[in-house]
């Protein structure tokens, strides 16, 4: 799956107002967690707020794609063929759990981000089985 594609929210929401991220149910007892969040330039579109649609270049692209559509080649590198980008929606700039965040609920909420990302790991590997 090409990074374009995934689903980047990572977090239960963000309150852009008070600058905190919110991870429903990760504390210990089920209570939600709040973390303060800071503004990060966009891995994905690089802060940019646009890239190549991946449907276009996600299996990759050879020097002959290229050197078979010079119309294609022009297109591609002039930006025809991009969309906003999929994590930011164009904002160029996504939250970040702030660096002086309290120790403990930010381990809490690491704790929750790498459960989430294991259960969408695991979702691939079903689908990749059939299942």
């Amino acid at each position: 799956m090409d990074r374009r594609d995934r689903d980047h929210r990572w977090y239960s929401s963000f309150d852009e107002k008070r600058m905190v991220l919110v991870f429903e149910g990760a504390g210990d007892d089920g209570e939600d967690i709040e973390l303060p969040a800071v503004f990060v330039v966009c891995e994905t579109c690089d802060g940019k707020g646009r890239h190549v649609d991946p449907g276009v270049d996600a299996h990759g692209l050879t020097r002959a794609d290229f050197d078979e559509d010079p119309d294609f080649a022009e297109e591609y590198f002039a930006g025809h063929y991009d969309v906003p980008c999929a994590e930011c929606h164009g904002q160029r700039v996504t939250p970040a759990i702030a660096e002086d965040a309290p120790a403990a609920a930010k381990a809490t909420a690491e704790q929750w981000i790498d459960d989430y990302y294991e259960s969408l790991a695991c979702e691939a590997a079903e689908r990749r089985m059939g299942a």
